[in-house]
């Protein structure tokens, strides 16, 4: 059983996603999300009015593939672009894991 929980919106879906680590959350989101795509394309094709939410999320994406994201990473995800949101709305700690 994985260790936390963190419930994230990613456009129109709020799900919960489940990991013993930070790390391990976003590599289950990235199951339905390709965040490096996002950020590629979103350089491509986003205004220059979102190119700061594409800063946060390059940096978020450094410390994922640094493999030094914390929960507090994952809590403040809080992204918001013309396709939809990337936001955490709630981080807990799985009790019965």
């Amino acid at each position: 059983m994985s260790k936390y929980v963190a419930k994230i919106e990613i456009g129109p879906f709020t799900e919960n996603y489940k990991g013993d680590d930070p790390n391990e959350i976003i590599r289950e989101i990235e199951s339905e999300q390709d965040f490096d795509c996002l950020l590629r394309m979103g350089r491509m094709q986003e205004s220059e009015e979102y190119q700061g939410e594409l800063d946060k999320l390059e940096a978020f994406l450094d410390k994922y593939h640094g493999e030094s994201l914390t929960m507090e990473d994952i809590k403040g995800l809080d992204i918001h672009l013309s396709l939809g949101n990337i936001v955490c709305h709630d981080v807990w700690i799985d009790l019965e894991a």
